[in-house]
C-alpha cells in the first residue's frame, strides 16, 4: 500500500478514490457513494476497536481520544488522554463514588468506565479454602465433585479441573453449617 493506493487481499485496489480491478478496468468511483462513505468510516471504527481489544483498553464513547486501562483490581483505573500523552489515575470507592486525579472529561471519562464495569457479584466457589470438596456445575447437567488442592479445584486423580463456564458451585465438605 503507497500513500496514494491501497491494494486489497484479492487484488482490487483503490486509487484517487476509483475501485479497480486488479487489471486495472475501472469499476466506478468509490468515494462519491454515501455507502462506500459509511463502509470507510465502519472500518476504520472496526480496525480501532479491534486494536484497541488486542491493547487490553477501553476506549470512551463520549469522549473517543481517552482510553483505559484496568488497575491492579476492578475498583482502579489509568485514564489516558491519546493526544496528549497524560495519564491520570481514577477509583471506585466500595460505596460506588469515583475518585479521579482530575476534573472535566477526565472524571465524565472515569464515571463512564466504571458504569461499562460494573463489579460483578463473587462466586462462592471462587473462595474455596485448600482441602474442601465442591460440586460444581458446567452448564445443565455437567456435574463434577472436585477438591480444591494447590489453588486449583482437581478431579480426584489429581488433574486440574478446567475452571470456564462454571455456572453454579457448593461447598459439601466440611459441611456448610448456618
Amino acid at each position: 500500500m503507497s500513500a496514494e493506493r491501497f491494494t486489497a487481499s484479492d487484488g482490487y485496489y483503490i486509487e484517487r478514490g476509483d475501485l479497480r480491478r486488479p487489471d486495472g478496468a475501472l469499476l466506478f468511483n468509490v468515494l462519491k457513494t454515501e455507502t462506500a462513505v459509511a463502509l470507510i468510516e465502519y472500518g476504520a471504527h472496526k480496525a480501532l476497536a479491534d486494536r484497541d481489544m488486542a491493547l487490553g483498553r477501553w476506549r470512551s464513547v463520549e469522549h473517543p481520544d481517552f482510553v483505559v486501562y484496568r488497575g491492579n483490581s476492578v475498583n482502579s483505573a489509568r485514564i489516558i488522554w491519546e493526544t496528549s500523552g497524560r495519564s491520570v489515575t481514577a477509583q471506585r470507592t466500595s460505596d460506588g463514588l469515583v475518585l479521579v486525579d482530575g476534573i472535566g472529561q477526565w472524571r465524565h471519562v472515569a464515571v463512564e468506565y466504571f458504569a461499562a464495569h460494573p463489579v460483578a457479584e463473587p462466586k462462592p466457589w471462587e473462595d474455596a479454602k485448600p482441602h474442601e470438596i465442591w460440586v460444581l456445575s458446567f452448564g445443565d447437567s455437567e456435574q463434577y465433585a472436585a477438591a480444591y488442592l494447590d489453588r486449583a479445584f482437581r478431579y480426584p486423580n489429581g488433574e486440574k479441573l478446567p475452571m470456564g463456564g462454571i455456572t453454579a458451585g457448593r461447598r459439601i465438605w466440611p459441611k456448610v453449617t448456618s
